[in-house]
């Protein structure tokens, strides 16, 4: 058992998963991995050096609702590098033991490259789709209706009919491509 405990714990620690642990808010541990990312050592410093201002309530309510007890889903939010780079993160908080006392393990892996690989590709598609199109996109992708989006861009609902084939032939997708595209266009704008 030992054996597999140790191989576990070799492989968290040295590939890219993020590994963190956090007591009163100053950072215990992190792994090779988390300091890369973050170009920095993290260790002994508080851990809300390195998170977006914006998100810093967010993550005290995520903390002390992990401290009273509730397990909570993964989330993903934007960090800093020591740099002011952004750092994006998908992660979970767990309460632990470290070195015999109370801590936040905070488990997660990097989103950053993918981040700015779709940052690319939504430049890279806007490019090529209309700004009416991108329009539509934009209204689509946030839930609305026909007929609201009809009325958000000031056209008929059968004009806005129109609009995912001319997205489709411009692009060459099919249907499933275009819905692919819209829950990735979405899924992206739901988190930044």
């Amino acid at each position: 058992m030992v054996e597999i405990y140790e191989h576990i714990m070799d492989y968290i620690i040295n590939t890219n998963s993020v590994l963190i642990v956090v007591q009163d808010e100053v950072v215990s541990y992190s792994n090779f991995f988390v300091e890369k990312l973050f170009k920095t050592k993290l260790v002994g410093r508080n851990i809300f050096e390195f998170i977006n201002p914006q998100f810093e309530g967010l993550i005290r309510f995520r903390i002390q609702r992990s401290i009273d007890g509730y397990r909570l889903k993964e989330i993903e939010l934007k960090y800093r590098a020591a740099d002011n780079s952004p750092v994006y993160l998908s992660t979970v908080l767990r309460n632990i033991y470290f070195k015999g006392e109370k801590a936040l393990l905070v488990m997660g892996r990097d989103l950053t490259t993918a981040k700015q690989v779709e940052g690319v590709l939504i430049d890279v598609l806007m490019r090529y789709l209309s700004g009416r199109e991108g329009e539509f996109l934009h209204y689509s992708v946030r839930g609305l209706s026909r007929r609201e989006i009809a009325r958000e861009m000031g056209i008929t609902p059968e004009t806005v009919k129109t609009y995912p084939q001319r997205i489709k032939d411009k692009l060459g997708l099919d249907q499933d491509g275009l819905s692919a595209l819209v829950d990735y266009v979405m899924l992206r704008d739901f988190y930044t």
